[in-house]
C-alpha cells in the first residue's frame, strides 16, 4: 500500500489464523526493524471458534493491536468480544506485546504517536480496518520519521483529530 522512506504500511484481507501466520512469517523476512500488526477479528462466530488458534498466528509480530470485532451484520454473541480474544493472547505473550484499542480513530492516533523509522505496519482483517491503513498512509506521505537505533517503547494512545481521515476506500488490485 505505501512504502514511504523507511516505513511500510500494508493492508491485508487475511482473517483466518493460517492466513495470518503465513502473512506475518513473510513480512518478518523483510528485514524491517519492527513488525506492528493491527488485527480486526471478523465475525463473532469465527472469533469464538478460532479464539485459541489466533495467538499462535501472530508469533512473528513485535506488537499486536486488537481492534473491535467486525460483525459483518452478524448478531453479537454474549461474551464474545475483543476482550475475550485478548484473554487468549495475554496467556501466550509477555505484557505489553498485545494491546486492545477498539476504535479505529484511537488506533490511528496511537500509531501516529509511536511510529518509528523501519516500522512495518500491517492492518489485517476482512472488515473495514483498511481505513486505518489508508489514513496512516495518507498521513505519512509527507512525513520524515526520526531514526531509532533500537526498538522504541510505545507510549499510551491519546486522542487527536484523526476521525476525519477515514473517508478513503480500500484499493483492490485485479
Amino acid at each position: 500500500m505505501l512504502h514511504s522512506g523507511d516505513v511500510t504500511v500494508i493492508d491485508e484481507y487475511a482473517h483466518h489464523p493460517s492466513e495470518i501466520g503465513a502473512l506475518l512469517e513473510a513480512a518478518a523476512r523483510t528485514g524491517k526493524r519492527r513488525l506492528r500488526v493491527v488485527f480486526q477479528p471478523h465475525r463473532f462466530t469465527r472469533s469464538q471458534r478460532l479464539a485459541a488458534k489466533f495467538p499462535e498466528a501472530f508469533a512473528a509480530a513485535d506488537e499486536i493491536i486488537l481492534a473491535d470485532i467486525y460483525s459483518a451484520l452478524e448478531k453479537p454473541i454474549e461474551g464474545i468480544t475483543t476482550e475475550y480474544l485478548y484473554s487468549f493472547f495475554e496467556r501466550a505473550y509477555p505484557p505489553g506485546k498485545v494491546k486492545v484499542i477498539l476504535r479505529k480513530e484511537e488506533i490511528l492516533t496511537y500509531l501516529k504517536k509511536t511510529l518509528a523509522s523501519g516500522d512495518v505496519v500491517l492492518t489485517v482483517g476482512a472488515g473495514d480496518i483498511y481505513l486505518v491503513a489508508n489514513a496512516l498512509a495518507n498521513y505519512l506521505r509527507d512525513k520524515k520519521l526520526p531514526f531509532a537505533g533500537k526498538r522504541p517503547r510505545a507510549p499510551e494512545a491519546a486522542e487527536d483529530e484523526s476521525a476525519g481521515l477515514f473517508e478513503t476506500r480500500r484499493e483492490v488490485d485485479n
